[in-house]
């Protein structure tokens, strides 16, 4: 029998402090249809859009994050696997938030907001 979660991952990584963020959640699975989320750990200025199974926003603040995705089939879907009932599957991922440079290749500091936390 194959996984019941087999990966799970995001179609983009890195983003810039203060520019628009996107990248959608993937799943790959034959058995969850359409799953829920928990999104843990977002970048500052980022948030998970259920609807969509994006994250989404514009970053606050610079650094490497360690975001962690976890996914489960929706209750009521009918799970007739020999898993856990309600079992979670997860995988950490990380984002990279970068800060822009000027043309002189100096940092912006008007965009400075700080350093960012890893969990």
């Amino acid at each position: 029998m194959r996984p019941f979660v087999s990966r799970i991952d995001l179609s983009q990584t890195t983003g810039e402090i203060g520019k628009e963020f996107e990248a959608r959640v993937h799943v790959e699975s034959q058995r969850l249809g359409d799953p829920e989320f928990k999104i843990r750990s977002l970048p500052p200025g980022l948030r998970f859009d259920a609807s969509t199974h994006t994250i989404v926003g514009v970053p606050e603040a610079d650094g490497f994050y360690s975001v962690t995705v976890a996914v489960r089939k929706r209750r009521g879907a009918g799970i007739h696997f020999n898993t856990p009932g309600g079992a979670w599957f997860s995988e950490r991922l990380s984002i990279d938030i970068f800060r822009p440079v000027d043309e002189s290749g100096e940092r912006k500091v008007w965009q400075d907001k700080g350093v960012a936390r890893v969990d």
